[in-house]
Formats: structure tokens, C-alpha cells, sequence
């Protein structure tokens, strides 16, 4: 049990210098719930507002804002930030692992795989590596909501509205990007052959990969891709899902979002003949490259590569997967491009590659 306290005289705004918080770890006895000190982690918290642990225990978020101080006046909040613990299952144990400039409440889905953090701006949505540990900021939404509950899934938010007078239950929803099945409405390729799709699944997940081609297209207009330029939440964002079986149950949803900067310059270029995506630093989900190429019947064209431990590959491993494979490639603005592989050429605990 992980417990944050504060001062009472910070509840002013102002901290004296010998008020900073702390994070206490405490053991509880099972059948009578009763408490046993362990350790404090230090004395450096100004505010400790909220505690996070993951579902699998292995991480501890701590939401606290940082200090200002000065001879004579003692200390103000500076800002806010989210520090990552990695957390030892025996003991409890926590060892810093990283800070994020979150500015205020966070909240994590009961899968674990979404951060959801008030902004500023509005509601700043998170994808969490399961693995590290690590958040990457996925998009923003311009609602001013303190949130206080996920849904399992983060499907929905449920939190106090500021805009109302009157305390008000909110309820937002995620952006929701791949479908919980495949869409209809897909354009498919008219000839074959007409691409392929490679997934790579090692015992090292840096590793794995993914790459899917989709060719020789319906015809296509530019202003169909829509403006994955434009910040994160506004612009198009798109993501690569995957299907697995006659149940076309929903196995991969590998987000490239729009917006973002990747380096020194923006992830998503205009072409002439549409959009190219890089990122070399393969986040928040795996995928290091798009190219979207608007053209006349049997011209247009799809590509969508990744590869690393972000791609995050469901456990049990991915492969073999279960035929047939549906993939589609969805935009927030309703388009979607996809493809359906039924015979594999190979399907093995390592490797899937097929073509249509």
C-alpha cells in the first residue's frame, strides 16, 4: 500500500520549507487489514495529489507537483509531474524510473494500457508501455473534465465538469480508433497481387515487426486522407488493425497519431501525392512509417511499417494467428483502407507472411 501525505499549512498555496510531502509504503495484513510502516521514499513532494498502481503491480505513478523556494518566503508550487516508480513484488520496494510533465490528476484504465491526465489545454490521453513502464502522449481533447474513473477498457471517463455550476457526472469517451470489428466500408484492392502483410514475433521484442502494403487501389483523392498534420485530437490520426479468425476478433490497434513533432520537425509531410508519416523513435505504438498515395484506379497505395518492444504483441505470443487476417488501415475522418488473408504462406510461432 502506497500513501502520499502533505502538509496542512499547504493547503494555502504557499509550502514552508520544512513541509515537503513524502510517499510512505506500508504492508497490510490480508485477514485483519491492518497496516505495518516499511519505508518512506523521501522528502521531496510538495503536493502528492494521487497513486497510481498498475494492474500487474510492476509500476507506481505518483502525481505531485514541484517547488520554488527562496530565503524568506518559502516555498510555491512550480508545476506538476508524474514520477514512475518500478516497484520490487516481494518487498514493495520502489526505485524511481522516470518523470513526466503531467500537470494534473491521472487515471489508468483497468487494462493498463491508457493514462488519462487534465491538461491545460483539455484531457491529455496517454498509451502506456506495459513494459517499461513509460507513457507517450497520444492525443489531447479540448474538454476541461477532472477525471476520477476509466472503464476497464478506457472507453469512458467519468469525472466533475468545470464548465457547470452545478457539480455535474461527466462522461467522455476515448477516441476510438480501430472498431471493435472490421468495417464494412473498407476500400479493398481491385487486382492481384496487391501487397502483403509481414509480422515478425521474436523472443526479443526489439525485435519484433510488423509491415503491411496495401496496393493497386481503388481510386483516391488526396483530400481523402484528410489532415493528420494538424494537432493531435484535431487532425486525422490513423491506426493499423488487425483481425484475427471467423470471429474477427480485434488483435492489434497500432496507433500513428496526428500532430506530433518527431526530432526537430513533424512526424506527418504533405506529398504531392499525399502523406508520409516517420518516427523513428517508433512511439506510442511500434510504427515507424506511413505512406499514404492518393491515384487513379489500380495507382493508389498503402504502407504502414513498425517494429520494437512498442508494438507491445499480446501475450500469449501473437503467432500463429488465426485465419483469416484482416487488416485495415482507419482514419478518424471514416475512411478506411484493408485487405482480408485467408491461405498464409507461412503461419509459424515466429514469423506470418501473406499476400493477396
Amino acid at each position: 500500500m502506497y500513501v502520499g501525505n502533505e502538509c496542512l499549512e499547504a493547503l494555502s498555496g504557499v509550502i514552508p520549507n520544512d513541509c515537503p510531502g513524502a510517499l510512505a509504503t506500508f504492508a497490510r495484513d490480508a485477514d485483519t487489514g491492518q497496516l505495518r510502516f516499511i519505508e518512506k521514499y523521501a522528502d521531496e513532494f510538495a503536493l502528492p495529489s494521487r497513486i497510481v498502481v498498475s494492474g500487474d503491480g510492476a509500476y507506481v505513478y505518483l502525481n505531485h507537483a514541484t517547488l520554488e523556494c527562496s530565503a524568506g518566503h518559502g516555498c510555491a508550487v512550480a508545476s506538476s509531474e508524474v514520477r514512475l516508480f518500478e516497484r520490487e513484488s516481494r518487498s514493495g520496494h520502489l526505485q524511481a524510473a522516470g518523470d513526466f510533465p503531467i500537470a494534473d490528476l491521472i487515471v489508468m484504465s483497468g487494462d493498463g494500457r491508457y493514462v488519462f491526465a487534465q491538461d491545460p489545454d483539455g484531457l491529455q490521453v496517454f498509451r502506456r508501455n506495459a513494459l517499461s513502464g513509460r507513457l507517450v502522449a497520444a492525443y489531447l481533447r479540448g474538454i476541461s473534465v477532472d477525471v476520477d474513473a476509466s472503464s476497464f477498457d478506457g472507453s469512458n471517463l467519468y469525472g466533475a465538469a468545470r464548465f457547470s455550476q452545478v457539480p455535474t457526472l461527466h462522461v467522455s469517451g476515448r477516441l476510438a480508433i480501430c472498431s471493435p470489428t472490421p468495417k464494412r466500408t473498407c476500400q479493398a484492392p481491385r487486382v492481384r497481387p496487391s501487397g502483403f502483410l509481414k509480422l515478425v514475433d521474436q523472443p526479443d521484442d526489439a525485435q519484433d515487426e510488423i509491415t503491411w502494403v496495401w496496393r493497386k487501389g481503388v481510386r483516391t483523392a488526396v483530400q481523402a486522407f484528410g489532415d493528420p498534420y494538424s494537432g493531435y485530437g484535431f487532425g486525422t490520426t490513423y491506426a493499423l488493425c488487425l483481425y484475427m479468425g471467423k470471429a474477427h476478433r480485434l488483435t492489434l490497434s497500432l496507433m500513428a497519431p496526428s500532430g506530433r513533432f518527431c526530432g526537430t520537425g513533424t512526424c506527418w509531410n504533405e506529398t504531392r501525392r499525399g502523406w508520409e508519416y516517420a518516427d523513428p523513435s517508433y512511439t506510442p505504438d511500434g510504427i515507424g512509417r506511413v505512406s499514404l498515395k492518393a491515384g487513379g484506379a489500380g495507382r493508389a497505395s498503402v504502407l504502414v511499417s513498425g517494429q520494437g518492444e512498442a508494438l507491445a504483441f499480446p501475450t500469449p505470443p501473437l503467432l500463429p494467428l488465426r485465419t483469416p487476417v484482416t487488416v485495415q488501415l482507419q482514419a478518424t475522418n471514416g475512411q478506411c483502407w484493408g485487405a482480408v488473408y485467408k491461405r498464409p504462406l507461412k503461419n509459424g510461432t515466429r514469423g506470418f507472411l501473406a499476400r493477396r
